[in-house]
């Protein structure tokens, strides 16, 4: 449906005119804009779908099938996940919005399970983010598209060194260590809500972090041994932060400052596994950390490159799967 103009007084409008009026009404009625900047339209011959960025000069086109018009053209621009154009003669062309490559959506494989040569007489994208496809022959597809999944998240203070391990909690926070040896704790949306900076927190680099049945954090470091993040709303920063090292004249520290992983068995048991000095079993006795390993309190330790029997490591020392 067009708006016509209003004749002036004594002025006659020509076939000629209308014709005129009308084709440009036309050309302009299949002028499409989307947020990026695009424009998109039929070039002169109708046979292709013209993509250009008129400030950069970008320009792609994608052919269409200017034989026979069975329906009206029709473009449409989802948010995310490209855009689709309706062609005269009853072909989709689905364009990707990160390649802006283009294809005909009869060729995809879900469409060729179907009729490989499907043609269309309309297309409609609902308030849910639902396209609905009615074809000439083959009923009506229903088009759902994968939420985003993926997103990157910059560290702060162009933090770039690499993430070494990720940990989420059950309030869905999310802990990361990164190689510059500062640890950061985002929300679920990404944004930070506290840096364990190393120099003011000596936590170091982590291979691993895993959150116990009480909310403790553990946090494996390279060199810095066994870090322990204990909730405490009384601190600044939310937590009390323990650090466990190995020490010679110490029989209960820790076995190495290699920490690789801890884990909590179905006994509530924290284990602990280092690169230089073995397994470690972690207790807690008259309010102090003890590390059982096979330098103190673990019998039947097996050699190096051997596959360790848990059963055999002494007494009451039981195994459980990790989860």
């Amino acid at each position: 449906m067009y708006s016509v103009p209003v004749t002036a007084k004594n002025r006659k409008w020509t076939l000629g005119m209308w014709q005129q009026y009308f084709a440009r009404k036309s050309k302009e009625h299949f002028v499409y804009h989307t947020p990026n900047g695009c424009v998109w339209q039929l070039d002169e011959s109708h046979t292709a779908l013209v993509c250009r960025n008129p400030k950069t000069g970008w320009e792609r086109r994608y052919p269409v099938s200017g034989v026979g018009k069975v329906v009206e053209p029709k473009f449409i621009a989802t948010s995310h996940h490209g855009y689709f154009y309706l062609s005269g003669a009853g072909e989709i062309i689905y364009i990707d919005p990160q390649t802006m490559e283009g294809v005909n959506l009869a060729f995809l494989p879900k469409f060729q399970d179907h009729k490989p040569d499907s043609h269309f007489l309309n297309m409609n994208l609902d308030k849910d983010g639902l396209l609905w496809l009615t074809s000439a022959d083959n009923g009506i597809f229903r088009v759902s598209f994968t939420p985003n999944q993926f997103r990157v998240i910059s560290l702060p203070d162009g933090d770039k060194s690499g993430v070494k391990a990720i940990c989420q909690l059950k309030n869905g926070d999310v802990l990361v260590g990164a190689r510059s040896k500062n640890v950061y704790l985002l929300d679920m949306q990404g944004r930070v809500k506290q840096v364990f900076d190393y120099a003011h927190h000596q936590i170091g680099s982590i291979y691993h972090a895993m959150c116990d049945d009480r909310q403790n954090l553990w946090l494996s470091t390279k060199g810095d041994g066994l870090v322990k993040l204990t909730p405490d709303a009384s601190r600044p920063i939310g937590y009390r932060i323990d650090h466990y090292r190995h020490d010679a004249r110490d029989p209960y520290s820790i076995s190495g400052n290699n920490v690789y992983m801890t884990c909590q068995d179905s006994y509530h048991r924290i284990w602990v596994a280092t690169l230089d000095g073995g397994l470690n079993l972690l207790q807690e006795q008259g309010g102090k950390m003890r590390f059982y390993n096979k330098y103190h309190g673990m019998k039947n330790y097996p050699g190096y490159g051997l596959y360790m029997d848990a059963r055999n490591l002494g007494r009451g020392q039981s195994s459980e799967k990790c989860g």
